[in-house]
C-alpha cells in the first residue's frame, strides 16, 4: 500500500453594448496583440518547463518499504543530491518498514546507512549503494515568496514520475512549512518541490489537509539544510546521546553566528541562520528579537514588529525585544508607539544612555523638541 500522507494542522493556518466600427476596429488590434504575447509567452513555457522536468525527473526515484517478511508495505518518492548516492526523504517513510529499496527506470539501489533521521522535522539524509547518479540541487527557501511557481515530480500512488505544478500559496511555522497548490498524494511522501525559475529544491512534500482542497505542504530546504547541520535524532537503532546541548547552548551559539554575519553586513546569511533556529524553538525571545534586527535591517520592519510583540509575550520585560520594536515603529513613522517602547526599555535599564540619545532622536521627529532635549541632557550625565 502506499504510505499515507501526514495530516497537517489547519490551525495556522467569495446585453453588451453596440460599438463603433473604429473602436472594433482598435479591439481587434488589441486582441492579435494579446494574442501574440500570450502565444509567445506559452511557448516559453513549453520551452523551459518541459526541459526543467527532462533534466529533474532522473534525479526522482521511487522507495520501496519492505517489512521483515520482505514484503512491500508502503511506497514514497526520494531523490539523489551528490552523486555519490546520498538521498532525501521523509523520516516517516524509513520508519515504515525494515528494508528500503530505491527504484528508478534503469536501476534499484540498495540502502546502505541512514545519515540523518529527524523525527521531529520528518526529515532523513540517506546513503545508497551509488555512483555517478543523477542528483539535483536543494537550494534554500529563504527568498521564496508567495505566488512563485513550483513543480513537484513523485510517485503517487505508484504512477512513476508524475510531474505537478502550482505555486506558492503560504509560509507556515516561520517558514519551515511551504504551503503550495502542486497537488501531492500518497506516494509522494518525500518528492522534491523545485522552484520552476532556478530547478533548485525548495522544499521536500511531507502532507495534504484532506478536509481543505489544494491544501499541500512540503517542508521548506532551510529546515532540511537545518536538519542535516545539526545531524538530527539519532538513527533508529541506536541510543540518544547524553551530551545533547540545551536550546540555551544552542541559541547563544545561533546568536553568536548571527550576528558575526550581521557584523559583516551579511544580513541574508543572518537571517538563514536565526530562520534555522527558529524553525524547531520558536518561542525563545532573544532570537526573535535578534531575527527582529535583521528584518528590520532588510527592510522588513512589520516582520520585526511581529517578532518582538511575540518575544514580548513570551518575556515580557525583556528589553531588546522592546527596544527593536522601537526601531520598528520609528521605521514606519509610528513615533507614539516607538516612544512608549523605549520607554519601558528605559524603565527595565533606566541607566542606559542609549536608550535616552535614541528617543531624543523619535521625540525630536515628533515635534517634541523639550523632551528630546531632556532625553539628551540624561544621555550625558550617564555617559560620564
Amino acid at each position: 500500500m502506499s504510505a499515507p500522507a501526514s495530516r497537517v494542522d489547519r490551525s495556522d493556518v467569495r446585453r453588451p453594448q453596440r460599438r463603433s466600427w473604429q473602436i472594433l476596429k482598435t479591439r481587434q488590434r488589441l486582441l492579435v496583440v494579446l494574442l501574440v504575447f500570450i502565444c509567445g509567452s506559452a511557448f516559453l513555457y513549453a520551452v523551459d518547463i518541459p526541459a526543467l522536468v527532462r533534466a529533474s525527473k532522473p534525479a526522482v526515484v521511487q522507495l520501496l518499504v519492505y517489512n521483515q517478511d520482505d514484503k512491500v508495505v508502503a511506497t514514497a518518492t526520494g531523490f539523489f543530491i551528490s552523486s555519490d548516492g546520498k538521498l532525501l526523504t521523509n523520516y516517516h517513510v524509513i520508519a515504515a518498514g525494515q528494508t528500503i529499496i530505491a527504484k528508478s527506470d534503469a536501476r534499484r539501489y540498495r540502502l546502505q546507512k541512514v545519515l540523518v533521521s529527524d523525527e521531529e522535522l520528518d526529515v532523513a539524509l540517506l546513503q545508497f549503494a551509488a555512483d555517478h547518479v543523477p542528483y539535483l540541487t536543494l537550494g534554500s527557501s529563504a527568498n521564496a515568496v508567495e505566488g512563485e511557481r513550483v513543480l513537484v515530480i513523485g510517485n503517487p500512488d505508484r504512477l512513476t514520475g508524475t510531474v505537478s505544478d502550482g505555486i506558492i500559496s503560504a509560509f507556515r511555522g516561520h517558514r519551515s512549512i511551504i504551503q503550495i497548490t502542486a497537488p501531492i498524494s500518497p506516494g509522494s511522501s518525500g518528492s522534491p518541490v523545485i522552484n520552476a525559475e532556478s530547478g533548485e529544491v525548495i522544499g521536500i512534500a511531507v502532507g495534504i489537509d484532506e478536509e481543505g482542497q489544494s491544501l499541500n505542504f512540503a517542508i521548506s530546504a532551510d529546515a532540511v539544510h537545518y536538519a542535516i547541520t545539526r545531524g538530527g535524532s539519532p538513527p533508529l537503532d541506536k541510543e540518544p546521546s547524553d551530551k545533547e546541548p540545551s536550546e540555551e547552548e544552542l541559541a547563544q551559539e545561533t546568536l553568536r553566528r548571527a550576528r558575526e554575519k550581521f557584523k559583516n553586513k551579511d544580513y541574508q546569511g543572518a537571517l538563514m541562520i536565526l530562520n534555522l533556529f527558529l524553525v524547531v524553538h520558536s518561542d525563545n525571545a532573544a532570537v526573535l528579537s535578534e531575527h527582529a534586527l535583521v528584518c528590520l535591517q532588510l527592510g522588513n520592519p512589520d516582520q520585526a514588529i511581529n517578532d518582538c510583540t511575540e518575544a514580548i509575550r513570551l518575556k515580557p520585560d525583556y528589553e531588546p525585544a522592546y527596544y527593536a520594536r522601537s526601531g520598528s515603529y520609528y521605521k514606519l513613522k509610528r513615533y507614539a508607539e516607538a516612544i512608549k517602547d523605549l520607554t519601558k526599555a528605559i524603565r527595565l535599564l533606566p541607566n542606559n544612555a542609549m536608550l535616552y540619545k535614541d528617543r531624543a532622536v523619535v521625540y525630536d521627529e515628533a515635534g517634541d523638541h523639550k523632551r528630546a532635549e531632556e532625553d539628551r541632557k540624561k544621555a550625558r550625565e550617564l555617559g560620564k
